[in-house]
């Protein structure tokens, strides 16, 4: 608001500027909070399936952990070939 010109201001009601404010404000308070109970509850999910797995079968649960890594390269190298394809497309 402090960088648009006065007649920006003239041109519009005072009601409608709070109004456009209040609900940006309101959509961007409502997505942070959102995504930060998202992002605990994905973390404390991950950690608890971890722990169980551990206590039910140690050796399972190594083996299952070394495939994350293989599945991490493999993607990145399917993205780096694709993505110049996608552009090109």
């Amino acid at each position: 608001f402090q960088r648009l010109p006065i007649a920006f201001f003239d041109r519009r009601q005072h009601g409608e500027l709070m109004s456009r404010m209040t609900n940006d404000i309101e959509a961007v308070s409502s997505t942070l909070n959102s995504s930060f109970i998202q992002v605990f509850s994905s973390v404390l999910t991950l950690g608890g399936t971890i722990i169980i797995m551990l206590s039910l079968s140690p050796i399972l649960t190594i083996l299952t952990m070394t495939i994350i890594p293989i599945m991490f390269w493999a993607m990145r190298w399917i993205t780096r070939r694709t993505a110049p394809l996608f552009k090109e497309q």
